[in-house]
């Protein structure tokens, strides 16, 4: 059964994990134990029961009241199966959010409708990176709707505004809207009586037909990362698009050395052909100059781009200057790189040295060495990177 896998964005106190440890038992897939360890933990702490303790693993997140690191809880409902990906909304925990939702197709965002919380900076800014990490679906839970005493004026204005900001951000995957009680289990499974005026459909269904995972064509460009060598000279790597049969001419990138594909592994057993997503092995007649973890495998009249200068789109987690360590496909290089303008938010000015933090921008970037790199559109592997500065994590990017 293949599985959605579905980020939990959102700010902190707005409910996610509450929502999903309430998920994990009206669809069953918790035992009674873990409902029963997690009232026990809820009474110590004198507080009403909470679903959230369900998902919490650390007694550090129970105390502080939000998540630490991503956690990933599988379900099925609906003959569908969902791994849902729980990010930290927390600033300071920006990486973990980030890695965690590289892995997700599609998004769930809460924004409490308590007339106390609302949609915070944080909300948008979760908002702005799921659309720059490529995820076609975004669906809007917005919780608390018993805080806001189940308001339809309250559910629509929130809408009207989150409506807005994706359109001026430039999404344009499918967007659904959903007015729930997390902590009631309103609207999760089935509709709930105390909001009649919502006429669509209850959480799940509507994740159920978002999450619909990108399929990988198989009549895309080969694209084999390479990750390293076995018994000397087997060169083992993924297959990040397209598909490979044994015989076939190929091209290894950055070296520039053509060669042919004698044998083919897949699974540690001999094979015909690969497609994507398989990790393989081949053995090639390029030993003179074999292909080093980083590189890339093509077919001979599909060239991936390659060059000394690339346009990306850049979001920095901390201060970020010119010159730049970038990570992509298994390798890293230095880079000078030169911002043009910013892309979030918009009232803010280019500067000289570099990118200010939790801010994102469009920025020309010089690698020191020539990188195999693509439009993150034609693939996610080789057109997303990270960036360090001073030798710390500072930002993620992607190829445009």
């Amino acid at each position: 059964m293949k599985i959605n896998r579905v980020a939990v964005l959102g700010n902190k106190d707005h409910g996610k994990s509450t929502l999903i440890g309430n998920l994990m038992i009206s669809t069953g897939s918790t035992s009674q134990q873990r409902i029963t360890d997690a009232k026990e933990a809820s009474a110590r702490f004198g507080q009403r029961f909470e679903p959230a303790f369900i998902l919490d693993s650390f007694m550090e997140e129970r105390k502080g009241g939000f998540t630490l690191d991503s956690t990933r809880v599988q379900m099925v409902h609906g003959g569908r199966a969902f791994e849902f990906i729980d990010l930290p909304g927390h600033e300071e925990l920006m990486k973990n959010m980030l890695s965690g939702a590289s892995n997700a197709e599609s998004a769930l965002v809460l924004i409490s409708a308590d007339p106390k919380e609302g949609i915070s900076e944080q909300t948008m800014r979760h908002v702005f990176l799921a659309s720059m990490l490529g995820m076609g679906s975004l669906t809007f839970a917005v919780n608390k709707m018993d805080a806001a005493g189940y308001s339809q004026q309250a559910f629509e204005e929130i809408k009207a505004r989150m409506s807005s900001f994706i359109s001026g951000i430039g999404f344009s995957g499918r967007s659904a809207f959903v007015p729930i009680s997390a902590y009631a289990s309103e609207n999760l499974i089935g509709l709930s009586r105390n909001m009649p005026w919502y006429s669509g459909q209850s959480l799940m269904q509507t994740l159920a037909y978002g999450s619909r995972s990108q399929v990988r064509n198989r009549k895309d460009p080969l694209r084999l990362s390479i990750q390293g060598t076995l018994d000397g000279d087997l060169i083992i790597g993924k297959m990040l698009s397209g598909s490979l049969r044994q015989g076939q001419s190929v091209v290894s990138m950055p070296q520039s050395v053509k060669g042919k594909v004698s044998k083919l592994y897949v699974g540690n057993k001999p094979a015909k052909s690969a497609i994507a997503g398989q990790n393989v092995a081949i053995r090639t007649d390029m030993k003179a100059n074999p292909p080093i973890p980083g590189s890339v495998v093509y077919g001979a009249k599909s060239a991936p781009s390659f060059g000394d200068s690339f346009s990306a789109m850049v979001f920095a987690t901390s201060r970020l200057g010119n010159d730049v360590e970038m990570r992509v496909n298994g390798t890293s290089v230095p880079c000078r790189m030169q911002v043009g303008h910013y892309l979030y938010p918009l009232n803010v000015r280019p500067r000289s040295g570099g990118v200010k933090p939790l801010c994102a921008a469009r920025v020309t970037i010089t690698p020191s060495r020539p990188i195999v790199a693509e439009p993150f559109r034609k693939s996610r592997e080789l057109g997303r990177f990270s960036i360090y500065y001073h030798d710390r994590f500072a930002g993620i990017g992607i190829m445009l």
